[in-house]
């Protein structure tokens, strides 16, 4: 008689704690349809956030860093990373219970080019060095360019255009 009165209090216990947590949780999830974006918390912890939706306890949410994923239309899965602690408005994500909290990160992504003094190679050639920030469309910022596992996009290809649209040299920019 004891056994089966101490298995009906645990297993009231067990429903009652299910049901506190059920209770006290809200839904994460992306604004985007195939976009997952990878929270990384300051204790290690991943929360991958998908346009499905991810049920997470109420509370504020403060992640360390992130990428964002989106899949193109060959099955080719493309990964941004972003800066760690340049989260725009991903640095503070509250979850409410009961309800459903959007999150949005990634393209169109903004670059911002920083050219500097030209300088001469050891060849003789000379260059002109440029590098970019990148930042996503809720101030998040990104590093590097877009990787598919250990493949890079292609290359970027530019043009310098002067006022009567006459294109004055091109080409494409280089890794490194």
């Amino acid at each position: 008689m004891k056994k089966i009165v101490l298995c009906a209090v645990a297993t009231a216990l067990i429903v009652t704690a299910g049901w506190t947590a059920a209770k006290n949780t809200g839904v994460l999830k992306t604004k985007e349809v195939g976009t997952i974006i990878e929270l990384q918390m300051v204790a290690g912890q991943k929360i991958d956030v998908t346009w499905k939706g991810i049920s997470l306890n109420e509370g504020t949410y403060k992640p360390e860093n992130y990428f964002v994923m989106r899949q193109a239309k060959d099955g080719t899965v493309w990964k941004l990373e972003g800066v760690k602690k340049q989260l725009g408005d991903l640095a503070s994500i509250t979850v409410t219970k009961g309800q459903t909290t959007e999150i949005d990160a990634g393209g169109p992504v903004t670059l911002k080019p920083f050219v500097y003094r030209s300088q001469q190679t050891k060849t003789g050639d000379t260059v002109v060095p440029v590098s970019f920030t990148q930042t996503g469309k809720n101030g998040e910022l990104y590093m590097g360019g877009a990787t598919a596992g250990l493949k890079k996009a292609p290359l970027p290809y530019f043009q310098i255009i002067d006022s009567n649209k006459k294109v004055l040299a091109e080409g494409q920019f280089e890794y490194g």
